[in-house]
């Protein structure tokens, strides 16, 4: 659901009213990555354009900067456990005394 439209300004795509500190989302694809020894850049292209331009905004951040937007799964790590010991189970004659 978006939120109602506003005519006041500043206000975000979906015309949610801004205010200093509110923390915001930039939707943008890896172009390129830059890894060295004690950091590693990325370069990204904003999925919008700025307005009034129509072409989309080149950005370098550094990697602690960003978050993937749709992560694969990571897959389960493998069983450290050792198997539960089988609990003995009697000779199967409850009514035994």
């Amino acid at each position: 659901m978006r939120p109602e439209k506003r005519e006041e300004m500043p206000h975000d795509k979906n015309g949610a009213l801004l205010k200093v500190g509110d923390e915001v989302i930039i939707r943008a694809k890896v172009e390129s990555l830059n890894t060295g020894a004690e950091y590693c850049n990325v370069n990204v292209k904003t999925n919008e354009p700025m307005f009034p331009s129509d072409q989309p905004t080149t950005i370098v951040l550094n990697t602690r900067q960003v978050e993937l937007a749709n992560p694969e799964p990571v897959p389960a790590a493998a069983e450290t456990e050792a198997p539960a010991a089988a609990v003995p189970q009697g000779d199967g004659d409850a009514d035994a005394a």
